[in-house]
């Protein structure tokens, strides 16, 4: 079904068009700014538009360069709201937002100081009046989900899930509990709906402003109506900008209990503390330390009717019976490509390894670096690959594969590089395949609990040095092959899939232990 887009929306397009144009170097883009910085906040709005460009190119400049920036648009948003001028106020604000949020501050070389000094980061939006009520000031509670358990019908419990485009997580669990227990889903991926309505960054924040403004939520799209009638409960998937435009949603008319789960993706954008989480009976977050986090980050998840913490379900892999083909000199990495796993962290292991032994080799699976959104700094693209030519023939690249499992059940060891990560499925799957995990102690989720509030502390290291010690020690058959029994028995006793039913049975329904 088509639908015009609204003219907020095309606006909001043109508005974004013009300061990417404004701030690049296209022709007349210099001459403009000059002009612009002589008028009354024309400085302010020309160094908005060179920063966007700046973060939109993939450069990484420090906290230190965008903060004062941040500061300056939510300070000016401030004045707006002084004087009444809200829209203003909105759009001003809206820029702080999007530049503080961008993905380039997140991934540069020092780590995104959201996650490793968390008041740090959010000191602007704390200092600022706009800043205050988009993201910490409690919501009224007339509005407030009921948080009452959903009365469980004879018939199927009737689940109505709600995703934006990604749905591998949510796949999983819908088939497990169709399988297994007495329910019924349904499915509308957002990103399907008209344009009119479909949820965005710029629809969010219309209603969240609205809501700040007028204390008026908005009305629920028509083409929702007749699945949350059938539904005793929605299911949100991801807590991106969907999560804040349904928490914005009029859903009083709709007996059904709300719930949303948050994943680690989240945890560098602004939607989780934009959402009104008094909206949804339950919060559930994919590992202990993304919920650390956001509960640090967001005052109004307090206001959600439950938290909890439950796990993804996955169809773990069989171990090989025949453990004498194990290359136990192969490292593998499940996806490199993008700039938050970290494969120089690998390298550099893999490095520590052939000073003292050349038979250690690394596979690499996953998206090249030209093809991953991640790696859109060229200089760090280029050192990547010079790091990779410079080993030869150790390193394999084989790109996006369907058969992983086969593959670790092949190599000797698993690396999880990453600096930030929520729970990394592929170390769960490396342990039940009897591949020994080495995990990285996730550095940007270290303040948060880190990798060691998922997995076994003793799997974790710290350093390439570390990593490389604990890969020589278990680089004996004997060895290799008791350690991988102890891990793949760890990983399958946690990844229980009774125990995980029952949980997501008790997220849906709202019953069991509180």
């Amino acid at each position: 079904m088509f639908a015009l887009p609204r003219p907020d929306q095309i606006v909001d397009a043109v508005a974004h068009r013009s300061v990417r144009w404004l701030g690049g170097s296209f022709a007349g883009a210099p001459s403009a700014r000059t002009a612009l910085r002589r008028r009354p906040a024309g400085e302010l709005l020309a160094d908005h538009a060179c920063m966007t460009v700046r973060l939109d190119r993939g450069d990484h400049p420090a906290w230190s360069d965008v903060e004062p920036l941040v500061s300056r648009l939510l300070q000016a948003a401030d004045h707006a709201v002084a004087c009444k001028r809200h829209r203003q106020a909105f759009s001003l604000a809206d820029r702080a937002l999007r530049i503080a949020y961008h993905p380039s501050v997140h991934t540069g070389p020092d780590g995104s100081v959201l996650m490793l000094d968390q008041e740090r980061f959010l000191a602007p939006f704390r200092a600022s009046t706009a800043g205050r009520f988009l993201l910490f000031a409690p919501d009224p509670d007339e509005h407030r989900a009921s948080a009452e358990p959903t009365e469980r019908p004879e018939r199927p419990l009737r689940v109505l899930v709600l995703s934006h485009s990604s749905w591998t997580f949510v796949h999983r669990v819908m088939d497990d509990l169709s399988t297994h227990e007495n329910v019924e889903f349904r499915v509308v991926d957002l990103s399907r709906l008209p344009l009119g309505v479909r949820p965005t960054h710029a629809l969010a924040m219309k209603a969240r402003t609205d809501f700040w403004r007028h204390g008026r939520l908005q009305p629920v799209p028509t083409q929702l109506v007749d699945a949350l009638t059938w539904a005793d409960t929605v299911y949100l998937e991801w807590g991106t900008y969907p999560l804040t435009w349904f928490s914005m949603l009029d859903l009083a008319p709709f007996r059904v209990r709300r719930v949303a789960r948050v994943h680690r993706f989240e945890m560098t954008t602004p939607y989780p503390l934009l959402a009104r989480s008094a909206a949804f009976d339950e919060i559930a977050f994919v590992a202990p330390h993304v919920r650390t986090f956001m509960e640090s980050a967001s005052p109004r998840l307090a206001q959600a009717g439950r938290l909890r913490t439950v796990q993804n379900i996955h169809s773990l892999p069989a171990r090989p019976r025949n453990q004498t083909n194990r290359d136990l000199y192969e490292l593998l990495q499940v996806g490199w490509a993008p700039r938050v796993k970290d494969v120089l962290f690998t390298l550099d292991i893999l490095d520590e390894l052939r000073r003292t032994d050349q038979r250690f080799h690394l596979t690499l699976i996953g998206h090249d670096l030209d093809r991953s959104p991640g790696s859109r700094s060229r200089d760090w693209t280029e050192h990547v690959q010079r790091r990779i030519d410079a080993v030869g023939d150790a390193v394999t690249i084989l790109g996006y594969r369907r058969d992983v499992p086969d593959l670790l059940g092949g190599a000797g060891f698993l690396v999880s590089a990453s600096r930030n990560e929520g729970t990394h499925e592929s170390v769960a799957e490396a342990a039940a395949a009897g591949c020994i995990p080495i995990v990285r102690d996730w550095p940007e989720n270290r303040p948060w609990g880190g990798a060691a509030s998922v997995y076994p502390a003793h799997w974790t290291v710290t350093t390439p040095q570390e990593a490389a010690a604990q890969i020589r020690l278990l680089c004996d058959q004997h060895r290799h092959a008791t350690e991988a029994d102890a891990r793949e028995q760890w990983v399958r006793a946690d990844r229980n899939p009774g125990r995980l039913r029952r949980e997501y049975m008790e997220f849906l329904t709202g019953s069991g232990p509180h």
